[in-house]
């Protein structure tokens, strides 16, 4: 699943909080800083949220701070932050942030369905070099990217997490998370489904 403006939403309970096996999600605005759960992390990872759409997050949500102070949070991450940050955004986005150390394209993926394109930006960190053809793209994409960060990393962050891709894939290699979203539906899609995600890990 992957959680899209263009979608209908998952099917869930509004939950503001879920502990799972050593992970953490919960109900946080971006805007409003870090919650203090994410310090644990030694890796941050989101997948930025594009303008375009982003009213309707927050209307589904039932309320949050608009895209400036989103995007103003999350170049303050980048610029301001003391622990490694991977952010994958839309080219357009990359005037508002800092120079990274590290970029790359990358294919934004949804269960092996190509959704778009857009750039991997590292910070305080290298990328992971891998490389996958898909599509007629020889990108990185979103799935072998976490996978790749997920053998060298044991707890991540993601503060604009939707329905958890980031820790689905660090909890089924045996890592935990900690996760944040606006939309307390999307927690409730990670309570019900994170314990399926530790049970397959690899």
């Amino acid at each position: 699943m992957y959680h899209s403006s263009l979608k209908e939403p998952a099917r869930a309970p509004a939950v503001q909080r879920a502990d799972v096996h050593g992970s953490v999600a919960l109900v946080a605005d971006l805007a409003c800083g870090l919650p203090p759960e994410f310090a644990s992390c030694d890796l941050l990872y989101t997948e930025a949220a594009w303008e375009y759409g982003y009213e309707r997050f927050v209307q589904r949500a039932g309320g949050g701070s608009d895209y400036p102070a989103y995007f103003e949070a999350l170049r303050a991450l980048a610029t301001d932050g003391k622990q490694p940050l991977v952010l994958v955004c839309g080219k357009r986005a990359l005037k508002g942030l800092p120079d990274p150390k590290d970029s790359e394209l990358v294919n934004i993926n949804s269960g092996g369905t190509f959704v778009a394109e857009a750039v991997a930006v590292a910070f305080r960190c290298k990328l992971p070099k891998v490389t996958k053809r898909h599509e007629g793209w020889l990108n990185l994409d979103t799935e072998n990217l976490l996978r790749a960060l997920a053998r060298k990393y044991h707890r991540v962050g993601d503060p604009s997490c939707g329905y958890g891709n980031t820790g689905r894939i660090f909890a089924e290699h045996g890592r935990t998370f900690v996760m944040s979203d606006l939309n307390p539906t999307c927690i409730g899609y990670i309570a019900e489904h994170a314990g399926e995600w530790v049970a397959a890990r690899a």
